[in-house]
């Protein structure tokens, strides 16, 4: 066959206490490489159950396929070895996160581990490279132990910063465009050269920033699977939604202490006082460099990285 994707008579069930529920009842449908092919149904049609059975990530229990064969370029995918499935997802086959509707994979209580969603966040961003898109730097998040501990996780976490979701000082955006729009206020720095992961050292690190900027990080602060949310944040970018960046300031010659507000409508929604420059801001830097270089990616200059926010995302209402 010349087909790229080809499902047959798919079958995919719910089984809930006595209760089954058929979500995909008898599908077949063929992709040949080039075409792009849309499902159009209402709410509750399989739409999203189809396009989860194919890399087997319907949360089971409660959901079973009981029928029919998905084949990539030839290989049957339904009850193939897990290994096979994760080398494939999002490498050859993704369930793309739109970021104006994120976590949609989640609504049917799909479970990962955090290595995982790692691989998944990764290659999405792999796509997104192949597709012209650009990456600017890294975020840290989770720098905390309180949020680390609320999402399960024993590091803090990170993410990828791209071109298109970077603003400048005074930007206007519009909330419609976000899905539960939630904002950090935090430090990010600008790297001065590549950097080489077997000098990092605190020293090497301070030694290696242009400038500092305060900046405020916007989120799509959304959950849909089960708590812990950790490795849902991880598959959803960190949840990053975008920069907006403020005024550069000059490398500081000594420690100095400084106070850090996030104000909305002329309301302060949180304050962090007394953080100190450079500990506070870059506790976790040398620990985003082992961790990018452990999967091949190296810090380059020119990469603006965010140090991390000392609490959880607030809100916009």
């Amino acid at each position: 066959t010349d087909d790229l994707l080809a499902i047959q008579e798919l079958q995919t069930q719910f089984h809930v206490g006595n209760h089954i529920y058929r979500a995909v009842g008898g599908v077949s449908l063929a992709v040949k490489p080039g075409e792009c092919l849309g499902v159009i149904g209402e709410s509750g049609s399989g739409k999203s159950v189809t396009a989860l059975s194919v890399m087997g990530l319907v949360a089971s229990p409660p959901g079973v396929i009981t029928g029919g064969a998905v084949r990539f370029q030839g290989e049957d995918l339904i009850g193939a070895p897990y290994e096979t499935l994760r080398q494939k997802r999002g490498d050859r086959v993704a369930y793309i996160y739109d970021s104006k509707n994120p976590s949609a994979i989640f609504k049917d209580k799909n479970e990962l581990n955090n290595e995982d969603a790692l691989i998944i966040q990764s290659n999405v961003a792999q796509l997104r490279k192949k597709r012209g898109e650009e990456i600017i730097g890294y975020k840290i998040g989770c720098v905390s132990k309180d949020t680390q501990k609320k999402m399960g996780f024993r590091q803090p976490a990170c993410g990828y910063l791209w071109k298109s979701e970077l603003y400048q000082n005074g930007i206007t955006l519009n909330k419609k465009d976000y899905k539960s729009p939630s904002m950090e206020a935090e430090f990010g720095v600008i790297l001065n050269r590549d950097i080489k992961p077997e000098l990092s050292s605190f020293d090497y690190i301070l030694q290696s920033i242009e400038g500092i900027y305060p900046l405020i990080e916007i989120h799509n602060l959304i959950f849909y699977g089960n708590e812990p949310y950790g490795a849902e944040l991880l598959a959803n970018n960190a949840i990053h939604a975008g920069v907006v960046l403020g005024s550069e300031i000059k490398m500081p010659s000594d420690k100095i202490e400084t106070d850090l507000k996030l104000i909305y409508d002329q309301e302060v929604m949180d304050t962090w006082n007394n953080k100190i420059w450079p500990v506070d801001m870059l506790s976790e830097l040398n620990w985003l460099i082992k961790e990018q270089a452990r999967n091949n990616n190296y810090l380059k200059k020119g990469d603006l990285i965010l140090t991390g926010a000392y609490g959880f995302p607030v809100p916009i209402n």
